[in-house]
């Protein structure tokens, strides 16, 4: 029964911290059956697993999680290696109209496998990711099992130590739309910049790349300042696109 359904509702302005202490499964914000649910402006810290997760509904299966908005969350030190198979922002199934942005993800540990920034699991679908930041994790800072119709656009990933962006499943559909985003990697496990994307040769993924830093800041040193020379910088004080200006909880300075 619609009337039934868990819709409207905000958690905002929260520190969520220290989460997993009893049970090591459980996760900072769990959305499951939700729609236009707003999930924003929370500090979520030091927990065992995953900081948020969004969608209950595996595969395409019909779903009542929609339009449901995380946003402008810093989620740091989860995993603790403790637990695999986790992610910063964690999504499920079919869930149109929802939004992850403006989020600052790093610090994503596993046991063995599956510390990413932002993940999307089976299904995940029609979900718009943008002016994320998300640097040092484990294993993907972006991070695609199988979905349809993701847009992944003008956001920063940098420092991935297994990969940098990772997608699995190869579908007949347009899986991800990755455009206008900084990738970012210095040597070694990081891959020099180069982008560890699995299906970056194929038709189901279409890309526009930008593998260079920023132009201004030290991202080595956690300074991921996009000045006004930056290849995504519309030569306005709003950075690339004209998108606002973040001030990080964390300090980063990004103009996104």
């Amino acid at each position: 029964r619609p009337d039934r359904f868990c819709r409207g509702n905000e958690v905002s302005d929260c520190e969520i911290c220290w989460y997993g202490l009893t049970y090591r499964n459980a996760v900072g914000v769990l959305l499951m059956h939700a729609d236009h649910t707003r999930i924003t402006r929370n500090h979520i810290h030091d927990g065992w697993y995953t900081g948020i997760s969004v969608g209950w509904t595996w595969g395409y299966w019909p779903t009542v999680a929609h339009h449901n908005e995380i946003s402008y969350n810093h989620v740091h030190d989860i995993g603790k290696g403790c637990l695999s198979d986790m992610g910063g922002i964690y999504t499920l199934g079919v869930s149109p109209g929802t939004v992850l942005r403006g989020n600052v993800i790093h610090g994503v540990s596993a046991y063995s496998y599956g510390a990413h920034g932002l993940y999307h699991d089976e299904g995940s679908s029609y979900i718009l990711d943008e002016d994320n930041l998300v640097y040092d994790t484990g294993s993907g800072l972006l991070a695609v099992h199988y979905g349809k119709e993701l847009t992944v656009r003008n956001n920063i990933f940098a420092f991935g130590k297994v990969q940098m962006i990772g997608a699995g499943r190869d579908e007949d559909h347009v899986s991800v739309r990755f455009t206008g985003n900084i990738v970012y990697g210095t040597s070694g496990t990081y891959g020099g910049g180069i982008i560890e994307f699995a299906l970056a040769e194929r038709p189901r993924v279409r890309q526009d790349v930008r593998t260079e830093g920023p132009a201004e800041g030290h991202p080595v040193q956690g300074s991921f300042d996009c000045g006004l020379e930056s290849p995504l910088s519309d030569g306005s004080d709003g950075g690339p696109g004209g998108l606002r200006r973040q001030e990080a909880e964390s300090g980063h300075r990004l103009r996104l």
